[in-house]
């Protein structure tokens, strides 16, 4: 392996890393936003979360702020991670 793809391998881990972060701390204030407008019994717990639960909290979301801010941002941020995710596979020689 040359150094050249050592280097990309590094950056592109360090980006995956900080967008996977940052998408995260963003989902956390998606959720932060939607139970500030819902009832407390009908609030979501942050916890176990799969996906028709993403799913119900995306709509309550849109529902309740129809500009769709934090969901652009969470979208390219996870989007980022996962294409840095698969420039880190190349640069280790996984697709050969």
């Amino acid at each position: 392996m040359s150094s050249t793809r050592i280097v990309v391998a590094i950056a592109a881990m360090v980006l995956t890393s900080v967008a996977g972060l940052s998408a995260t701390i963003v989902f956390q204030q998606i959720v932060d936003a939607v139970n500030q407008r819902l009832p407390q019994d009908q609030q979501f717990d942050p916890l176990w979360w799969y996906w028709p639960k993403n799913r119900r909290l995306m709509a309550e979301y849109r529902r309740h702020y129809p500009a769709r801010t934090l969901e652009f941002k969470y979208r390219i941020l996870l989007g980022a991670a996962f294409v840095s995710l698969f420039v880190v596979l190349w640069a280790i020689g996984f697709f050969r």
